[in-house]
């Protein structure tokens, strides 16, 4: 199994901090019609509803429900890319400090992919100890979720600098630095047509001359094109996809399942690309 017991551990946590019935006296205007808050959560992502995540059980929800799944499409994504690279004996960057970009991080659910990935498999085989990682979401707040998903899968094989940025994730402001790789996990089925130029744009200022771009995010006909939209700004090498239904593998303890009715199969759009500007 692809998870340690920590995962697991991490939710009970979570659920055992979470008011399943906060709905019905919640003030909210926009959560009036919902009799519980995984309703209220649900609703969010679709006809139109506006996805905020200000909301502290708004925000241990999503971690219950969605955080084993969104690791796990990630690593999958990378492991895709590890074995393209290795077939074409790919040499990535390895310059140490390795950087790292998680746009609209969330909690952090791929960082955590990140570090099981490198955990098993090094940097893309090569043994990198030194990595910087940098989180720019437009919320603030995830605090104490976010500390805990960053404890998962530590290991004493490499070392992690964090920088956390809170601003538009579109126009990459406050960013300095050039990227080995870049994230973009779950945010551009989240922003605008115009935010999602923007980030086309804004790419080639903060990429090295070659990076790899990690893309996962709804199974949709907008969602698909905005992401070949972006990819068709850039020379891409190689590109690894992948898509279908598969279960996640991880056990949920049963009491948490059945409340929280979390999302246990992959069925995202799961798309990795080595680019050279």
């Amino acid at each position: 199994m692809l998870f340690s017991t920590t995962l697991t551990q991490l939710l009970t946590l979570i659920d055992s901090q979470v008011d399943y019935n906060f709905a019905l006296k919640c003030g909210q205007q926009i959560k009036k019609n919902a009799n519980t808050c995984v309703d209220c959560h649900r609703r969010q992502f679709f006809n139109g509803g506006r996805i905020s995540y200000s909301c502290d059980q708004i925000k241990s929800l999503y971690v219950l429900r969605y955080l084993p799944v969104h690791i796990r499409e990630n690593f999958t994504i990378l492991q895709g890319l590890l074995q393209i690279f290795k077939t074409n004996k790919i040499e990535v960057n390895i310059e140490e400090p390795i950087e790292v970009l998680s746009l609209g991080c969330g909690p952090g659910p791929e960082i955590a992919a990140f570090k099981m990935f490198i955990n098993q498999n090094g940097y893309f085989g090569s043994d990198i100890s030194d990595y910087q990682i940098t989180k720019i979401d437009s919320e603030r707040g995830w605090g104490m979720l976010q500390s805990e998903v960053e404890n998962l899968f530590i290991s004493k094989n490499f070392r992690i600098k964090y920088t956390s940025e809170t601003g538009d994730v579109s126009t990459c402001e406050n960013l300095n630095k050039k990227y080995d790789i870049v994230f973009l996990s779950y945010i551009l089925s989240e922003l605008s047509d115009c935010q999602v130029n923007g980030i086309a744009k804004n790419l080639h200022n903060i990429l090295k001359n070659k990076a790899i771009l990690i893309f996962n995010d709804r199974n949709q006909a907008m969602v698909v094109a905005r992401i070949k939209q972006i990819l068709s700004t850039l020379n891409c090498l190689y590109v690894f996809q992948k898509t279908g239904k598969t279960d996640i593998g991880i056990y949920y303890p049963q009491f948490i399942g059945i409340q929280s009715q979390p999302k246990i199969f992959l069925n995202s759009f799961r798309l990795g690309a080595f680019v050279k500007l």
